[in-house]
């Protein structure tokens, strides 16, 4: 029973101390006033301890204090560039510089750094105003831009006339002078096409022969016709 409670006891101390030493980290931070979407930033925290804290830096757009996960609109870049959703675990103190970029959702928003001791649930949160910006296009991709849109529209808008008589005269030029009378000649569909045959010697051959037959067979007969008169 004594050693139960001495446990309890001793559990309770360790809570006590880390809530006090928590409550007494005050998160403290400095970021630009304002950035432009997929812009990168810093944000650097500047609160002094050297107790281990895993980091949440965030920009968000929601109007109460309950933030929802649509709500986030910004990303963090540790390894790689991830969902401010997450935190960033024990980051602090050994990094106190944090590259930081909205993603959406221009205007009036608000930035904040969350603060909180590895397995724990106690959080130091601190936030501040931010004016996100639209991301502005470069003079180069303007040029670039303008020059695609006035190529395409030189290639999809020639100059056109602008009445029937003009209509009539582009027609003439462009045709050949042969034209209208080959519009004036009728026109023939489904045309017979014109059969070529092709005849081997053999072919040529046993035509001559069947033909020589024929004739000696019939001068044959009417040489027997006119013996027997």
């Amino acid at each position: 029973m004594k050693v139960m409670v001495i446990r309890v006891f001793i559990f309770l101390s360790i809570l006590i101390f880390l809530l006090e030493n928590i409550s007494a980290v005050e998160v403290l931070f400095t970021s630009p006033e304002k950035a432009k979407i997929n812009e990168e930033f810093e944000v650097t925290i500047n609160t002094e301890t050297q107790e281990t804290f895993d980091v949440k830096i965030y920009i968000h757009n929601s109007e109460d204090t309950k933030i929802t996960v649509g709500e986030y609109i910004s990303e963090t870049k540790s390894d790689s560039w991830k969902n401010s959703w997450y935190y960033i675990k024990s980051a602090f103190p050994d990094k106190k510089l944090f590259a930081v970029r909205a993603t959406d959702s221009f205007g009036d928003r608000t930035i904040c750094v969350k603060l909180r001791n590895p397995g724990s649930s106690i959080v130091k949160e601190s936030c501040k105003p931010i004016l996100i910006e639209p991301q502005e296009i470069s003079d180069e991709q303007e040029e670039v831009t303008d020059d695609d849109d006035e190529s395409k529209f030189e290639e999809d808008s020639q100059e056109a006339p602008s009445n029937k008589e003009e209509i009539k005269e582009v027609q003439e030029l462009s045709q050949p002078k042969n034209t209208q009378k080959e519009q004036s000649s009728p026109i023939v569909l489904n045309s017979p096409e014109e059969k070529i045959e092709y005849v081997s010697k053999t072919s040529k051959m046993r035509k001559v022969a069947l033909y020589s037959f024929l004739l000696l067979c019939i001068t044959i007969i009417l040489f027997m016709s006119f013996k027997k008169l």
